[in-house]
């Protein structure tokens, strides 16, 4: 039985980790968390470009910069750990083994490009969850890793439908929402777009990226019910995949849908098995696409809300997190039950 679950994961508002905490504590288990290492997450900025450095120069340091998940896992004794970092050294991973009874899996939800040294890989988990399907037919045909497919989600506690207020209608109100960070690739696509009123939301627009598109930025990092209003009052939620991004989708695919925003995303192979193009979301496959169809749900109001209605009431069915851990959970009681167990390694495309 699983009682006691310890997360591994950097816990601010709405962050991967912080939704898996207080999901699994409204389904009743004592979970905790543990940042990957206090050195990293330090809000000293010199603090962590010199510990990045010396990890870099020194890679023997690592086990004892992630010394403190080891011991978080050793004084709570867990049934299950958690990681939704891919930095956890197989040092570790093996330590947290051999002082706990507690099963070990890693949910690692970014692109293929960010496995930084691949230590999800040579970590004896005992499953790897990851969203992109691509990763999950790589790593168990080429290297027999048990490999699950398993999404973000969206958080119902907080990615919901709301009233918005005049106000909250003239702040976020837009044409187009783009949410999350920016690179050249989202800043080239968008200056494709400057003719509309677009609002970019997001932790920080970078120094270095040079593009008209910063007088765009709304200088506001929305999370929970501030990024539920964001989705809800802009007509169109502009959902440009990372291009890193193989056959997998990103977290706000999820929230988007479970906020009522109307969604206009990178076609992806994988898209499918979680959201119908056409009825529950709309796909752009080039930049004529994506201009024309921008052009023409602005001009079609009603169908847009039956799309974001429709999307909503999917996700809030079926890509929830309490969905998400339900899986990871039941998995993970296979395996303890049955160590041989054989997890999926194949996931439709």
């Amino acid at each position: 039985m699983i009682r006691k679950i310890l997360v591994v994961g950097d816990l601010f508002s709405d962050s991967f980790a912080h939704n898996i905490v207080v999901t699994l504590g409204a389904m009743g288990y004592d979970a905790r968390s543990i940042a990957l290492n206090p050195v990293a997450n330090s809000k000293i900025a010199q603090m962590r470009i010199i510990g990045s450095y010396l990890v870099r120069l020194f890679p023997a340091l690592e086990d004892r910069f992630l010394s403190s998940v080891a011991r978080a896992a050793a004084d709570f004794q867990p049934d299950l750990v958690i990681s939704t970092e891919s930095g956890l050294t197989p040092g570790i991973v093996a330590r947290i083994k051999a002082e706990t009874d507690a099963l070990i899996v890693c949910w690692f939800t970014d692109s293929v490009a960010n496995m930084g040294r691949q230590y999800l890989l040579a970590a004896n988990y005992d499953i790897l969850f990851t969203k992109d399907p691509y990763m999950v037919e790589l790593f168990g045909k080429k290297l027999g890793k048990p490999t699950v497919l398993l999404p973000e989600a969206c958080n119902p506690m907080w990615h919901k439908l709301l009233k918005l207020s005049a106000d909250d209608k003239k702040f976020y109100g837009c044409d187009i929402n783009v949410t999350g960070n920016m690179y050249y690739y989202r800043a080239l696509v968008l200056e494709q777009l400057m003719e509309h009123d677009i609002k970019i939301w997001g932790p920080s627009y970078p120094r270095w990226l040079s593009s008209p598109t910063k007088k765009l930025f709304q200088t506001k990092y929305v999370t929970m019910e501030e990024k539920a209003k964001a989705f809800q009052a802009a007509k169109i939620s502009l959902n440009l995949l990372h291009p890193t991004e193989i056959y997998g989708i990103n977290c706000r695919a999820f929230e988007i849908a479970g906020c009522a925003g109307f969604q206009l995303i990178d076609a992806k192979a994988g898209l499918s098995q979680f959201f119908e193009p056409g009825r529950e979301v709309v796909t752009f496959d080039s930049l004529v696409e994506l201009k024309e169809k921008i052009a023409y749900y602005l001009a079609h109001e009603d169908e847009r809300h039956e799309i974001a209605l429709r999307s909503y009431e999917r996700a809030h069915r079926e890509h929830t997190y309490k969905c998400r851990l339900e899986k990871l959970i039941s998995l993970s009681l296979a395996v303890r039950a049955k160590p041989e167990t054989k997890v999926p390694l194949r996931a439709p495309v």
